[in-house]
């Protein structure tokens, strides 16, 4: 065993390794190694090459950029350690956009108001909003999925979430459209 140059052992070394750092930030901070290829891929071969992926996510760009540094670093001294070869490719950078404060505040005073339970939270995921914030003032307004599962066929809302989610957009657009109105309430 000593003398093998183990590919797949490197690589989970290294995925172990991401997610103790991780833990080192804030809650914001996500990261999923969501893709795992391993080469020759036979039972009884030593893996000799394998390809995996990192997705990190937090608001701030500094924190992404601190934890991003870290791991890579990290990645380098397991590779070096293990006597391993490492290559790194970025092939898909977004920066974190924060969405409008006015829209957000309107929309949690709008929750508060109607006796909509809310939770403020930030999206990593990728949204036309990420776009329309370079351009304009920009939220978002979640309705819960069952089980908190989206992006799946399992997704699930209620017709009442959907309604509940349907309303505060309606008063929101409302009160941007009539600003004049005390409130925008209908």
């Amino acid at each position: 065993m000593k003398w093998r140059k183990d590919a797949l052992r490197g690589g989970v070394l290294m995925i172990h390794e991401l997610y103790e750092l991780v833990q080192e930030y804030d809650e914001d901070l996500v990261t999923t190694v969501g893709q795992l290829f391993v080469e020759p891929n036979v039972s009884n071969v030593i893996p000799g090459q394998i390809v995996f992926t990192v997705d990190a996510r937090h608001p701030v760009e500094s924190v992404l950029s601190s934890f991003c540094e870290r791991f890579t670093s990290r990645f380098l001294e397991i590779a070096a350690s293990a006597g391993l070869e490492m290559e790194m490719e970025k092939w898909h950078e977004v920066l974190p956009v924060q969405m409008d404060p006015s829209l957000n505040e309107r929309i949690e005073t709008i929750c508060v108001k109607e006796k909509v339970s809310y939770h403020v939270m930030n999206s990593g995921a990728g949204h036309d909003a990420q776009l329309f914030a370079q351009i304009c003032p920009t939220t978002l307004i979640f309705v819960p999925s069952q089980g908190g599962i989206s992006h799946s066929p399992l997704e699930y809302t209620s017709p009442a979430d959907l309604d509940k989610g349907l309303d505060v957009l309606i008063q929101l657009l409302h009160q941007l459209a009539y600003p004049q109105q005390k409130g925008g309430a209908l």
